[in-house]
């Protein structure tokens, strides 16, 4: 039964894929990037730590980086934990080796909202 269910969660990531190259709701809306965003990075880790769907991970990481601009973008809605659990799953990419289209300045301030959100 586990297996079973593992399979169809690896097949509904495998198959859900966005033109754009996200997971989510509606990446189009500009109100929902960030929660895009978000579940994108969460099914690019899942494929990546399935060691499945190569393509499926590369057009995640590139609807990553064309957007990453949004996480700093205070206009947008972000989804309840976005500042704290988003950094942590860039983190865990980083872990498994990803190459993520994100440059050192971008990760420091998203560490440093990150510090922000905790000290509170």
């Amino acid at each position: 039964m586990k297996d079973q269910l593992k399979e169809s969660e690896r097949e509904w990531v495998m198959e859900n894929q966005k033109a754009d190259g996200s997971w989510g709701l509606n990446p189009s809306h500009p109100s929902l990037v960030k929660e895009s965003l978000s579940s994108t990075l969460a099914c690019v880790l899942a494929l990546q730590k399935w060691k499945v769907g190569e393509q499926l991970v590369q057009r995640g990481l590139d609807f990553i980086g064309s957007n990453r601009l949004v996480v700093d973008d205070k206009t947008q809605i972000s989804p309840m934990g976005f500042d704290i659990v988003f950094p942590g799953m860039i983190s865990y990419a980083q872990d498994l080796g990803l190459n993520l289209p994100l440059d050192s300045a971008f990760l420091d301030r998203m560490h440093y909202h990150l510090d922000l959100q905790i000290q509170r």
